[in-house]
């Protein structure tokens, strides 16, 4: 099973505990067991997320600890993908600079 069979497999648990976790609470229902399914819902759907996204993360049952595994992970991506863009927006400018640089100041105006 490949990670986004393995990650579907995750979403679709988390959808089932999430539609027993909004049915009427019924007499003999505890209140407890529908917020473990709403807990677990959640649960579910982040080890999805950094299932699919190749993300390593303890199998825990912390929701914080794997919002905080995921929010690291973003993170980096984004301060990467902005370094990246910086990096080629400076090739892209590189050369007028340097030209501009090594004109004389008549010649640039």
């Amino acid at each position: 099973m490949d990670r986004e069979d393995i990650a579907i497999n995750w979403l679709k648990r988390a959808k089932s505990n999430l539609i027993r976790a909004k049915i009427e609470k019924l007499p003999d229902v505890y209140w407890e067991d529908l917020c473990y399914d709403a807990q677990q819902a959640c649960e579910k759907s982040l080890k999805a997320l950094l299932i699919i996204n190749e993300i390593k993360f303890r199998f825990v049952h912390d929701i914080g600890e794997l919002i905080n595994t995921l929010e690291k992970k973003i993170k980096c991506l984004f301060l990467q993908k902005l370094k990246n863009q910086l990096y080629c927006q400076n090739m892209q400018l590189k050369p007028v600079i340097h030209f501009r640089l090594n004109q004389s100041p008549k010649t640039i105006m």
